[in-house]
């Protein structure tokens, strides 16, 4: 009998068969993932930005370090972002645990966490001590570490007034933060800085910039800035950036900046001035009034915004119910007095622009708000440094009692020491007084020179000859004073031995108008002035229009009240071009009250004409420029201001 053999049909019946067997057997397990060690997973939200959480991990993982600098330097890195997340005191309490361990001082990047977090902890130490500490960055830190220590010194390279190097220290630390680094906060941190950085020093940087990522921040600011004036100029010049630049990390960043250079650079098509009409101030808020609608006028119909007037009473109230009435979108200018400032600056949220027309103190920088005002510590601060540019470089001082010559004594004193001068003493008088000789005395030691002669006439027992010598380390006096004031102060300094000493006043000093008896008082006094007064100094050919336009038409304010019609004149035409100036620090426009520049802190800065009393009138005083002792990246620092001068 022939063997059965399998039919090509039961073929496939077998092989399924043993499929099936093979498929109800236990496959193995797939591999599982390495489990992540608390420090990964703190790294991990490290970066990610969640402090608080990564620095809960780092804890856990220096509970099981297998060393005690290993622990430590967990615990600082714990410490260091309990600080980022606001929590101050637990970092002290790592710090401190760490200090108390032997590992700190074996570890070199350990221990410059510790440094790091010392001087973040300690609020009172001045930024260039903290520069000092920080300085030089240390090698083999850890990224994150790394970028914490160039943030912290370039913040106190700004306050120290080294901006070109806070910018150059943030640009690196972009670099050490991985995706982070594309951040437009980031790249806001930047630009926040070359912000701050003059406009020559600027200047001088880009030609020698090396196309890396520095030098690209640096040739993008100086896109910006250099064409402030111009829209146009400046979306072609941030375009070729652009192509220049394809991998930026800015570039994000710049959609954004370029939405609001739009902003600011197009000029405000509606404004609204809040001012004192009526009340005790209704006269000083009409002068302001006649010199804002003097340099609106003399601008092209197609481009003068329109106008809304509002009344604020001279209150603060009334200035709040103005400033809520003016139309959604408006720009607003004012309101005058301090207290409505205050009161405005409370209510503003930056939706609109706002050009205050006073200055106050206030916690940093409120969004689209600036300040402007005639100030006398603006004055002084010009003429602190007329001073040191003719070689001055120490001084005495006579300032009335009270709190104006408080203030004007204080800016003299800041702005001289600031240039490199010094104020050997300085000495009050009665504002209501009018025989100062007795305060000239003392201020120049003229009375210790007379008790010297007496004693040594008593020991000599005769008559001897006597000249009395003021002191001869003083080489310039300046003075705080109005007209009344100065008239009687500049002939008493001359009685009492000083016909050849440089007296310095502020142009509240000088009569307005001043006829021949006042100008042969106050002859040789140098003093500051608003160019809108200096009728034959004015060689601006567009202040000088305006100048008769104003007189033309508002022939009382214009006579009476000249300096506010020239604050009212720059208000008009800094509204338009706050924004520009916004963009340009250090970069500055002719004023009808003097050049006109825009601080960091949102306050218009004025410098003064410098001149002399003659016989004739006011003359400019021509001085050499003197580089002033001091960091060239130092931004000026204003003090708190007062309200316009009333006549």
């Amino acid at each position: 009998m022939a063997p059965i053999q399998p039919s090509r049909l039961c073929l496939p019946l077998i092989l399924f068969v043993l499929t099936l067997g093979g498929c109800a057997t236990t496959p193995s397990p797939a591999p599982s993932p390495a489990q992540s060690t608390p420090a990964q997973e703190a790294e991990e939200l490290a970066a990610a930005g969640r402090s608080e959480a990564a620095a809960q991990r780092f804890e856990r993982a220096a509970r099981t370090a297998d060393d005690s600098a290993t622990a430590d330097r967990y615990r600082l890195r714990a410490a260091l972002l309990y600080l980022d997340a606001g929590r101050g005191s637990r970092s002290r309490g790592l710090l401190a645990a760490a200090r108390r361990s032997e590992g700190l001082s074996q570890a070199r990047d350990t221990q410059a966490m510790a440094t790091l977090l010392e001087v973040r902890l300690d609020e009172s130490l001045p930024p260039p001590k903290i520069i000092e500490t920080l300085s030089p960055v240390p090698e083999a830190l850890p990224a994150p570490v790394a970028a914490a220590w160039l943030e912290t010194l370039a913040a106190a390279e700004l306050d120290a007034g080294q901006a070109l190097q806070a910018a150059r220290h943030r640009v690196q630390r972009s670099t050490l933060i991985g995706r982070r680094g594309r951040d437009t906060a980031v790249s806001e941190g930047v630009w926040a800085a070359l912000q701050r950085v003059p406009q020559e020093t600027l200047r001088g940087q880009v030609p020698a910039v090396r196309p890396d990522r520095f030098g690209a921040w640096l040739e993008l600011a100086w896109a910006v800035r250099g064409n402030s004036a111009d829209r146009n100029a400046v979306e072609s010049a941030v375009a070729a950036w652009r192509r220049r630049y394809p991998d930026h990390p800015a570039h994000a960043f710049i959609d954004e900046l370029m939405a609001k250079l739009g902003e600011r650079l197009s000029a405000p098509e509606n404004v609204t001035l809040l001012l004192p009409l009526s009340g005790d101030l209704g006269d000083v808020g009409r002068a302001i009034r006649d010199g804002f609608l003097t340099s609106l006028y003399a601008l092209p119909a197609n481009k003068r915004p329109a106008l809304e007037i509002l009344d604020t009473q001279g209150t603060a109230a009334g200035a709040t119910a103005a400033y809520r009435r003016a139309p959604s979108g408006s720009a607003v200018v004012g309101p005058l007095t301090k207290d409505a400032v205050r009161a405005v600056l409370a209510q503003h949220a930056g939706e609109r622009l706002l050009l205050a027309l006073n200055t106050v103190a206030t916690q940093g920088t409120t969004a689209n708000a600036y300040q402007f005002g005639l100030s006398p510590e603006d004055d002084a601060r010009t003429a602190a440094e007329a001073a040191w540019n003719a070689g001055i470089e120490r001084a005495v001082l006579l300032a009335p009692q009270g709190a104006w010559g408080d203030r004007v004594a204080n800016a003299y004193q800041q702005a001289f020491s600031a240039v490199g001068g010094g104020i050997l003493e300085t000495a009050r008088y009665d504002g209501d007084g009018a025989d100062y000789s007795d305060t000239l005395r003392r201020l120049f030691n003229l009375d210790v020179s007379e008790r010297r002669y007496r004693e040594l006439r008593r020991v000599l027992n005769r008559d001897l000859q006597f000249e009395p010598s003021r002191r001869a380390d003083m080489q310039a006096l300046f003075i705080a004073a109005f007209p009344r004031e100065a008239r009687l102060i500049v002939p008493q300094v001359r009685f009492h031995h000083g016909l050849d000493l440089p007296v310095y006043a502020t142009s509240h000093a000088y009569p307005k108008p001043a006829d021949d008896a006042a100008r042969q008082d106050l002859e040789a006094l140098r003093l500051v002035e608003l160019p809108w007064l200096m009728d034959s100094a004015v060689d601006d050919t567009a202040l000088a229009e305006l100048q008769q336009t104003a007189m033309a038409r508002w022939p009382e304010s214009a006579r009476n009240m000249p300096e506010l019609v020239a604050l009212g004149v720059d208000a008009g035409r800094l509204i338009q071009r706050v924004g520009t100036l916004a963009l340009a620090p250090g970069r500055a426009i002719r004023g009808a009250t003097g050049r006109l520049t825009l601080g960091s802190d949102g306050v218009v800065h004025r410098t003064p004409m410098v001149v002399t009393v003659t016989g004739d009138g006011l003359k400019p005083l021509q001085v050499s420029e003197r580089q002033p002792a001091m960091n060239d990246e130092a931004s000026p620092q204003t003090p708190e201001t007062t309200p316009p001068r009333q006549p």
